[in-house]
């Protein structure tokens, strides 16, 4: 027996027929319930899933209970786009103190809600979910889009980007940082899990690739 031929047996479940029902319906349905496990939570979240086909955002006690599920999740239905939506900060409310990583993961998640790609599967916590994040419409505004063959001074292209509070550095390691090379600018995006290298020719963008930062090997275009 297939892993989706156990997980539709979960149909007839009380809370998962409500959840189908509901999708069905085009209506949005918040459930509260305490399942035996995060395991058991992943299960009836794949199984609806598997149904559906619709966006889920589900909010669990803790952070590790978040990690937990998402990783459950991911065995559990493979392909499917399952998010970690953390805090951005190492502390709670502590701002100064905020993680970079945490960034990329909320970024990633919300160009993810903004695209028209496959509804996915959103885990997350109370605490991440007390911070306020941008609009649609303003992370439409203050997304920076290049293409090659576009044509762009380094100059405005580097008052840009400390405008979006990157720093400057000799060597991209972490997101939110960005160095310039004679006519070369490395990034290091919030929106990718790798960063970008893009090459000018005078003004004239030549080429834009993805670059791993161990090996600086690009891996992408």
């Amino acid at each position: 027996m297939e892993l989706a031929d156990i997980l539709s047996l979960y149909d007839h479940h009380p809370l998962v027929k409500e959840l189908i029902s509901a999708s069905n319906n085009g209506t949005q349905t918040s459930i509260g319930f305490r399942a035996a496990s995060c395991s058991h939570t992943a299960v009836l979240a794949a199984a609806t899933y598997l149904s559906t086909g619709s966006t889920q955002l589900i909010v669990t006690n803790s952070k590790e209970d978040a990690a937990y599920l998402q990783n459950d999740l991911e065995k559990l239905l493979g392909k499917a786009p399952c998010y970690f939506y953390p805090a951005s900060y190492r502390r709670p409310y502590e701002i100064e103190q905020t993680d970079n990583a945490n960034v990329l993961l909320r970024a990633e998640v919300l160009n993810h809600l903004s695209s028209k790609r496959r509804p996915p599967i959103v885990i997350t916590y109370t605490d991440a979910l007390f911070e306020k994040v941008i609009t649609r419409k303003e992370l439409e505004t203050n997304t920076l889009k290049l293409h090659v063959g576009e044509h762009i001074s380094l100059e405005f292209l580097n008052e840009t980007l400390f405008e979006y509070l990157f720093e400057r550095v000799d060597f991209v390691v972490h997101p939110g940082q960005f160095s310039v090379r004679g006519g070369i600018i490395d990034i290091f995006s919030f929106s990718k899990d790798h960063p970008y290298r893009i090459e000018f020719f005078d003004d004239e963008v030549e080429s834009i690739r993805y670059f791993d930062i161990e090996t600086q090997k690009a891996v992408g275009r």
